[in-house]
């Protein structure tokens, strides 16, 4: 670990999930939780972006520690740098500070699925003999409906062949820079209910628009889509509307932003309405899921079933 002094960061490598002799991970640990404690820190940087695995049974004393660290275990406080060689025991690792602290990932989206078969086992071929080593211990700690290829950094940064040679971290330079602010669906929402629907969509845009966030624009349409239904939920069928031509607006390709749009004017009597936006989003989706919905909502409509 090295501690920062000009941005009071104490950033930490971890690179293999193992014991080193002696030396073991639960005794380090508890010295990057004493230096916290006792020094004036105001980030943690936790950097696991080349720690191919090692013993999970190690992992333990890494999250009981970050948990009790009230100090740091704050968001905008904590980070976690993951990437393309964060695999096996430390994608565990990174699934449990997910589920437990108020971690913010950064970097490249880690190199298993957050599910997934480990622990190899050399098997012989019959007729060539040759070895192969085979996962075959299925390791599941995060929810089983849960069919993530990866853990996703929320702050997405790549580093090149040029930063590499020339001894800069863009991945650091991002979380020295980075402010603490409220999530943007929270932002939209807000704004939306102060009436101000075009800085709500202003606001959309920007945030999809940024590389930083290129992995969670899906989650930002699903967060707005969330809402328009809890307002259908409580009958309120002209929000809804409004909130969904919010959606419509930032995520201009979407089938079911223009799905739900269609919906909630449906659910306003307005069926001409309902059947042009349903059409859009057959024309964005044609053979998928949400065009075959909106193939039998538009049925509906027509026969007079809605």
């Amino acid at each position: 670990m090295q501690y920062l002094p000009e941005t009071k960061t104490l950033y930490v490598r971890h690179s293999v999930t193992l014991n080193d002799g002696n030396k073991t991970i639960a005794d380090f640990f508890n010295g990057v939780v004493d230096f916290i404690d006792n020094n004036d820190v105001a980030k943690l940087v936790m950097d696991v972006r080349t720690n191919g695995g090692g013993n999970n049974n190690l992992n333990k004393p890494i999250i009981t520690g970050i948990i009790k660290s009230r100090k740091i275990n704050q968001k905008g406080k904590f980070f976690c740098i993951i990437g393309r060689r964060t695999f096996s025991a430390c994608q565990n690792l990174v699934n449990e500070l997910e589920k437990n602290t108020e971690v913010i990932f950064v970097g490249e989206p880690t190199s298993e699925n957050v599910n997934f078969y480990g622990d190899t086992r050399t098997e012989t071929l019959p007729n060539s003999k040759l070895q192969a080593n085979l996962s075959w211990l299925w390791w599941q700690n995060m929810d089983p409906r849960d069919k993530r290829k990866a853990t996703s950094p929320a702050l997405a940064v790549e580093m090149s062949f040029a930063d590499f040679y020339n001894n800069v971290d863009p991945v650091m330079n991002v979380i020295n820079n980075y402010t603490n602010q409220a999530p943007v669906d929270e932002k939209i929402k807000t704004l939306f209910g102060q009436g101000k629907f075009d800085e709500a969509v202003a606001i959309g845009v920007e945030y999809v628009k940024d590389p930083l966030h290129r992995y969670f624009r899906a989650d930002l349409e699903d967060k707005i889509n969330g809402y328009g239904y809890n307002l259908v939920n409580e009958n309120k069928f002209a929000d809804a509307n409004r909130i969904f031509a919010v959606n419509v607006q930032i995520f201009p390709e979407s089938a079911n932003a223009y799905d739900s749009y269609g919906e909630s004017f449906m659910l306003l009597g307005k069926k001409e309405d309902a059947i042009k936006y349903y059409e859009m989003a057959i024309a964005k989706d044609k053979e998928g899921v949400t065009a075959d919905n909106s193939r039998k909502m538009i049925e509906k409509i027509k026969a007079g079933n809605n």
